[in-house]
Formats: structure tokens, C-alpha cells, sequence
């Protein structure tokens, strides 16, 4: 047998890489029945389609997980995504999927064809299996993910999310935690798309990315895209944030709106940097209104903002 999602998640268990769970496993194991069903799967051929032909091949159910924040839902999702033998298959955060969606219709209704139609076939035509990181649940299986533990908030808690300076001692540390979270050395470089523009993320792994500061602050990247990488990844390692002079305002408003992006979505961060938050940017355009983002700094190295972004909740994923 192939490996599949179940066959992964267990393999990562008894490597150490993961804590037994019995709900994470049993949503595996109904992961691994829809990753059955689509190798048995093949699109319908044209004479299937025939009224006289009388067989309808019916596309398999798809499955939509819920559950608490850290309890393993985008785990799960990445090891069935990266498992899963069918193709074309696309893996997209819903909110992304809908802006495409609609710009797709208005496209329709400009050619003056059916818009609805016309968008279908354009989103099918990428993709036929499409794996969602938020809110969907028509003709889909619903099961909710009951584990008693956040992996999350464990695995931060009683960490230094915060190192100074940014030296070989905190790059140390920043692999330590990106290895706590997500099992790996390493991640993958990814690409997020939003309204044609595309975000490099240099290393991600099961909703963690990793970026240095010249990456999110130097690049000439702005609050939409902060929003899209928000919205991707429930938690961000920044690396070698620098003291910020006069000459370097742009990189100080954009570190400024970053932080307020991270901390209005509950988005975990471990950054290192130069200098303690209050001593970043002192002087310059706009160092006054640097106070909240020293503040929110500071915030979010805590075990209470942990636990509040546990409270608040987190996201769906789903796979159909």
C-alpha cells in the first residue's frame, strides 16, 4: 500500500515527532478513507456522460475537520496533502479561493458567457481536489477534533519567544523551537498568491514560516500581504530584527503594521533581535507610535497571549 496520511502520521509517532493522540489518530484514519476513495477515483469519461449510458460516477464525500486551536488540524491537513495520490490537487486558504472565485465570474460576465459556469470549468480545469485551511461544509463529512490537548500552546509555553541579541546563540534557539513545532530541520519554501501578487515564504512547516526581518520589512510588502501570511500560518519566526534608525522609516512602518496584523489575528511569533522592543526604533517618522508595537512585543512573548489566542479559538480544514 501506498503511504498515506495515516500511514505518515504513525510513522511520526513512533519517531518521537509527535505525541500519541487518539482523536489526532482517528481523524487520520478518516483522512486516510477519503485518500482511499480518491485513488479509486477517475474523472468521468464522455460517453459516462451520456444520457443513455446511465452511469453516474458520483465524486467521493469530502471531509471537513473542526476543532480547537492547536489540536493538529493543519498538521493533518499538510500530511494528507502531501500524501495524497491525485492530481491536480491545490491546497488554498478559503479566503484566497473566493477572491479568485469571484474575480473568475466577473472575467465570465465580461466575455458574456454564463458566469457561474464559466468560473467552475476555469477552477476545475486547476484543480480537482482542493484542500481548504478555513470555513466549508456542503457535501462534506463533519468531524470534530477532540483532543484534550493545544500542541500549541505546549509547545510555546515556557519558551523565549523573544531573543536578544540576534546572535549564533539565538539563531540556536530559533531552530530548537521551529523543530519543537513542527518536527523538522527544515521547512519548505512556499508561495502565497493574493490578487496577483505573490509573498516568497522562505521555510514553512505544519502553519509555522520563518522569515528574517529583510524578508517581511525590506521587501516592499504592505497590509494585504501581511493579512494573506496571517491568514496562512498560526505562528511566525522573524530573525535578526535590527535597531531601526531615522533613514529607516519604511522598515519601521512596516514592522509596525506587521505586528499589528500578527497580534489583531492571534498569530503566535519567536522572533530575535537586536535590541529589547522599546529600543528598536527611538528615533525617526513615526518612533512615537512605535510605543504600542514595543508594547505588543512584549505581549506577545507571554504565556497569557498564549492562552488568549487558545480562547479565541482557531481555524476549520478541509479537504474535498
Amino acid at each position: 500500500m501506498q503511504e498515506g496520511p495515516l500511514q505518515r502520521y504513525r510513522q511520526m509517532v513512533l519517531a518521537g515527532e509527535l505525541a500519541p493522540d487518539t482523536a489526532q489518530e482517528l481523524a487520520a484514519e478518516k483522512l486516510q478513507l477519503l485518500a482511499n476513495r480518491l485513488a479509486q477515483y477517475s474523472e468521468p469519461r464522455l460517453g459516462d456522460l451520456l444520457p443513455f449510458a446511465r452511469r453516474r460516477r458520483s465524486a467521493p464525500e469530502g471531509l471537513y475537520l473542526y476543532g480547537g486551536v492547536g489540536r493538529g488540524k493543519t498538521m493533518l491537513l499538510d500530511l494528507f496533502f502531501e500524501t495524497v495520490h491525485y492530481a491536480p490537487k491545490r491546497r488554498v486558504h478559503f479566503q484566497e479561493f473566493m477572491a479568485e472565485a469571484h474575480e473568475a465570474i466577473e472575467r465570465g460576465r465580461k466575455a458574456a458567457t454564463d458566469p457561474i459556469a464559466s468560473a467552475a470549468a476555469e477552477i476545475g480545469s486547476d484543480a480537482a481536489l482542493l484542500c481548504f485551511d478555513e470555513l466549508i461544509e456542503e457535501r462534506m463529512e463533519t468531524h470534530e477534533l477532540e483532543s484534550a490537548n493545544d500542541y500549541r500552546l505546549e509547545k510555546l509555553q515556557g519558551s523565549d519567544l523573544y531573543l536578544t541579541p540576534a546572535d549564533a546563540r539565538a539563531g540556536a534557539a530559533m531552530d530548537a523551537s521551529f523543530r519543537k513545532l513542527t518536527g523538522r530541520m527544515r521547512g519548505e519554501p512556499q508561495t502565497l498568491r493574493h490578487k496577483g501578487r505573490s509573498i516568497t515564504v522562505p521555510e514553512a512547516a505544519l502553519g509555522v514560516a520563518r522569515f528574517t526581518f529583510a524578508d517581511l520589512c525590506v521587501a516592499p510588502l504592505g497590509p494585504l500581504d501581511y493579512q494573506r501570511i496571517a491568514r496562512s500560518f498560526h505562528t511566525l519566526m522573524i530573525e535578526e530584527i535590527p535597531v531601526l534608525g531615522p533613514e529607516q522609516r519604511n522598515e519601521a512602518r512596516r514592522l509596525i503594521t506587521l505586528i499589528d496584523v500578527l497580534y489583531d489575528n492571534g498569530v503566535g511569533l519567536i522572533a530575535s533581535a537586536a535590541a529589547e522592543p522599546h529600543a528598536l526604533y527611538v528615533d525617526g517618522t513615526g518612533a512615537e507610535s512605535f510605543a504600542r508595537t514595543a508594547s505588543r512585543l512584549m505581549e506577545m512573548r507571554s504565556d497569557a497571549y498564549l492562552a488568549e489566542r487558545h480562547r479565541r479559538g482557531g481555524h476549520a480544514a478541509e479537504a474535498g
